[in-house]
């Protein structure tokens, strides 16, 4: 129900109860039929199931099937090697897992354990799980709400809900009726929600809803119903394993068909068909994915990313839309004072946050507040009138208090203020303290010859009690509020009065005469200046960036614009694309009518009808004064067109409030900035994108973000302001609360994902030249040019340490000038796949020659075979270092960029030549030993792999550069 639309009255008769409060009997019969006040018992799932939950993929299926093969091969080290792999996937799966299952869980820690209610007419504390709907409730600072709650009486009541709408500023709490309708959490000003905090003041209320009916309880069943994404990777590395798996299979029965039907042993096809299994089946392929994705764990870890779950590692590389708050995340959540107004200039102050090192600019030049008394003035205002203070903790500031407050302070400390001794000099003598009915606070200092009243609070209220301002002040400071206002500042103003010396105390009357405005100050949470590079950067890398905030969307869509997120320019281009054709002629020529007549009020000419209006008025407008009147036609016909087929700056929660998901759908794509949004707009919007196809980032640091951050592709919580919740909700989490480490965060997902690919186009070709050279041979008639054994120990000797070594390549410069992946895309995009059928032809058309060749020169097939099989180990060892990139020419990377690379092919060759020359290795693998000439052949054969290769990689990029 919308209760804060309510009044009192009808409330206490809709919930039965009375100012009294409820009876210990009603209290224990509602408590029975609504239940305790505490969240729902999440389900488990039993440890069996999720363990074996771990073993249900495409790939591990196969790993099974190749463990049982080379367990009955008897290649035991093998069948150890593959079952390591599955109990060590399995093992991180189960843990991931698990961790899933208490996400919910963190929710219980929001809930208070005690509760102060009026029950029989008498102030009594209870436990938080027995408050019931009806119950009336006291609230204190300092404590939680236990429940949600519509207040009926407050005193200077202040909450901090920034965990249900991400506003940093403490929200000012009242108990009259709001009759607007479809108003989110954080625009519900009577109403205190379970589980924020009351940081000022005292409130009574009445309870209106506990448990899984509260704003926390939603979330908590949104948390539980969200399925959470598959993650890309997951679902690329599954596509692949199963069309490898069916590719292999038809292979495998193929080879052995042709070599019965040519005449083989069966029993001998079988093995090779078996053997050439386990050799293309790329069994080493989880292991270095598991190694690749640890890997990007730790590399993110040192730049303040941590990973709570691997595949987002490779997930946040592949994202095209990022979701992010505002506070904190893309701000520094430190209000600052930047702009200042005396009545009669304005001053630009130098510096964010809430250290006081900062300079005072008139047009640009620095200024001294000391010497113009009316701007030391201005700031003395702000830094007396006040209840908070800014002390310094280790190198930081902090402020106990109101950060707007603070604001003021270190705003008085830049113009050259001392707090201590303002305050011994103007000693405070009484307060009336801020209320949001009045929208001002007011104090009263002892001065020398007469006392000083000093007042602050929201400009228009000002205005109205200030009789002796000047008449340029009077006429500019609107203007100048609404400026300020329109850049997204928090604007108050400053007003003083002179009052007996002997006055010891000030009413509200004393406010009604004789005040003085003395200025504006305005006051924003600054952008982090790393993050508009980090937006920046994310533009060219093709991730669009959007944010979604609890802020008001003023003050939203400035920071946008200054972020880079919402450009004015864009805006307009885009606007032009459809609305115009949705109006009628009528319409539209109203729509030019009222520009007209703006045009002439512009111009100096008044109020004009448009038939008397000319160009010669437009022709004196000057560029940015006609461009603006332009951007108002277009936002009218934006108005008038509806939301079908135009771009939106911001869209609010109470729009989002009036749609249906169908709506909202076709506006996800267009607008970037989202403001005064509730957990549940959060969530949609998030869902809506996904069904764009789009791959989600969601950060977030409340309770209102857990949902949204569980049923993204990937969400991150914020490690230094984030709840519990979010923190279990999320993939990642980012140690220091800053946008720029997400960014940061991409290059490396998108670099995990690139060494994984060039894994597998390492792994696969081999694979599939081994199982055309045998069919080739067989078809030609001749003997079969591996044996099972040989087949295994190519796969060992290329297999074992080349894969795990690119797992640790080095990015490539362009990662992030790339646009993002299509979401769709396999994990082998069109080039590799080319590529892949072009080395694996080249591969298996070098060993089969090299095989005739060495049977017609008259060699025995244990040598010929021993040529063959080394011809294949060289031909790999080329292509590992083919895979180091897919454009770039190998000869202009460094072959000690990767020494994992080199050193592991230097470790594997030294192997191989102990299998052709000691004895021992020579009777397992049959094996016989090489003749430096034959050597020579081997190694020009196969190098033939990185000439092609390099051809290739030279004519795509000659086709790149010309389109």
């Amino acid at each position: 129900m919308n209760w804060y639309r309510l009044d009192v009255h009808q409330i206490l008769a809709d919930l039965n109860t009375s100012d009294h409060g409820l009876t210990e009997a009603e209290a224990r019969e509602r408590l029975t039929q609504f239940g305790p006040n505490k969240l729902a018992e999440v389900e488990k799932i039993g440890l069996l199931k999720i363990l074996f939950h771990q073993f249900m993929s495409p790939l591990i299926y196969i790993l099974v099937i190749a463990g049982v093969v080379t367990f009955f091969l008897e290649e035991y080290k093998d069948t150890g090697v593959i079952a390591a792999v599955l109990i060590l996937n399995a093992l991180i799966g189960f843990i991931q897992e698990y961790k899933a299952e208490k996400q919910v869980q963190a929710l219980k820690k929001m809930v208070v354990a005690r509760a102060r209610v009026v029950r029989d007419g008498k102030e009594v504390e209870i436990n938080g799980e027995d408050v019931v709907p009806g119950d009336i409730v006291l609230l204190a600072s300092g404590g939680r709400v236990p429940a949600d709650v519509r207040l009926i009486k407050t005193i200077e009541f202040k909450a901090d809900e920034s965990m249900l709408t991400g506003e940093s500023v403490p929200a000012e709490k009242k108990s009259e009726v709001i009759s607007e309708e479809n108003l989110t959490p954080g625009d519900q000003l009577n109403m205190a929600f379970m589980g924020t905090v009351v940081v000022n003041g005292r409130g009574k209320g009445i309870v209106v809803a506990t448990g899984s009916r509260t704003v926390l309880g939603r979330i908590a069943k949104d948390v539980q119903e969200v399925g959470v994404a598959k993650s890309p990777l997951q679902e690329k590395i599954d596509r692949f394993a199963q069309a490898i798996g069916i590719i292999v299979l038809v292979a495998a029965t193929l080879l052995f068909l042709v070599g019965v039907l040519v005449g083989e042993n069966a029993k001998d096809m079988f093995m090779t068909a078996v053997a050439a299994t386990v050799a293309t089946i790329p069994e080493g392929l989880p292991i270095v994915v598991t190694i690749a994705l640890a890997i990007g764990v730790t590399r993110m870890a040192q730049r303040d990313a941590i990973i709570r779950k691997l595949p987002a590692v490779e997930t946040l590389g592949s994202t095209t839309v990022i979701c992010s708050d505002k506070t904190g995340t893309l701000t520094k959540n430190e209000m600052t004072v930047n702009r200042v107004y005396d009545g009669q200039k304005v001053y630009e102050l130098t510096g964010s946050g809430y250290d006081p090192t900062g300079e005072i600019l008139e047009e640009g030049r620095p200024v001294h507040a000391g010497v113009d008394s009316q701007l030391a003035l201005l700031f003395r205002i702000g830094l007396l009138c006040n209840e908070s203070e800014v002390f310094k903790e280790g190198e930081d500031y902090r402020v106990d208090g109101d950060p707007t407050e603070g604001a003021l302070i270190v705003a008085a400390m830049k113009a050259g203020l001392d707090p201590e001794k303002e305050k011994d000099r103007l000693p405070q003598l009484a307060i009336i303290p801020f209320e949001s009915d009045r929208g001002y606070m007011a104090t009263l200092h002892r001065g020398g010859d007469h006392n000083l009243v000093f007042v602050k609070g929201a400009p228009e209220k000002l205005m109205e009690l200030c009789v002796d301002c000047r008449m340029d002040a009077w006429k500019e400071t609107p203007r100048v509020a609404e400026h300020f206002a329109r850049e997204g500042l928090r604007v108050l103003g400053m007003a003083f009065k002179e009052v007996p010396a002997e006055q010891k105390d000030i009413s509200m009357d004393d406010l009604q005469t004789g005040l003085v405005f003395a200025g504006l100050q305005g006051m924003i949470d600054p952008p982090r200046p790393e993050a508009i590079d980090a937006v920046a950067g994310c533009k060219e890398a093709g991730i669009r960036v959007v944010m979604i905030t609890g802020d008001h969307a003023v003050t939203a869509l400035a920071i946008a614009k200054k972020l880079g997120i919402a450009s004015e320019e864009e805006v307009v281009e885009d606007l032009t694309a459809k609305p115009v054709d949705s109006l009628t002629d009528d319409e539209i020529l109203s729509l030019l009518q009222d520009v007209v007549r703006a045009l002439a009020v512009r111009s100096g000419l008044g109020q004009v009808e448009p038939e008397s209006l000319t160009g010669r008025h437009v022709q004196a407008m000057n560029d940015p004064e006609f461009l603006g009147l332009i951007k108002g036609l277009l936002a009218t016909l934006v108005k008038r067109a509806g939301p079908e087929g135009a771009v939106r700056n911001v869209l609010s929660g109470k729009e989002i409030e009036t749609m249906t998901d169908a709506d909202l759908f076709h506006l996800v794509q267009k607008v970037s900035v989202y403001a005064r949004v509730s957990p549940q707009h959060k969530l949609r919007i998030t869902q809506q994108l996904l069904k764009h196809g789009e791959i989600v980032a969601m950060t977030g640091d409340g309770v209102n973000d857990a949902p949204a951050l569980k049923a993204a592709h990937i969400g991150v919580a914020m490690g230094k302001t984030g709840t519990d919740v979010a923190k279990e909700a999320s993939d990642m989490v980012i140690a220091d609360d800053n946008f720029a480490s997400i960014y940061q965060a991409v290059e490396l997902g998108r670099i995990v994902f690139d060494n994984i690919r060039k894994v597998i186009f390492f792994l696969i070709p081999t694979g599939i030249a081994a199982i055309i050279t045998i069919l080739a041979t067989v078809m030609l008639g001749l003997p079969l040019p591996y044996l099972p054994a040989q087949l295994l120990w190519i796969n060992i000797v290329t297999n074992g340490l080349q894969d795990v070594a690119l797992a640790f390549e080095p990015g490539e410069k362009d990662v992030l000038k790339r646009p993002p992946r299509p979401p769709r895309s396999g994990i082998f995009n069109r080039l590799l796949v080319e590529r892949t059928i072009i080395v694996a032809l080249l591969i298996s058309a070098g060993v089969v020659y090299e095989f005739i060749h060495d049977l017609n020169m008259g060699m025995s097939l244990e040598k010929a075979r021993t040529i063959a099989v080394t011809t294949t180990v060289f031909f790999q060892f080329f292509q590992a270092f083919n895979s180091r990139s897919e454009m770039q020419s190998l000869f202009r990377m460094n072959p000690l960029g990767n020494p994992f690379l080199f050193f592991g092919t230097m470790a594997a060759f030294l192997a191989h030549l102990a299998a052709i020359y000691l004895p021992a290795l020579q009777w397992v693998f049959r094996m016989e030993p090489i003749m430096p000439m034959e050597w020579l052949r081997i190694v020009l054969i196969s190098v033939t792999v990185v000439i092609v290769v390099e051809i290739d990689k030279l004519v795509r990029r000659i086709v790149a550069s010309n389109r």
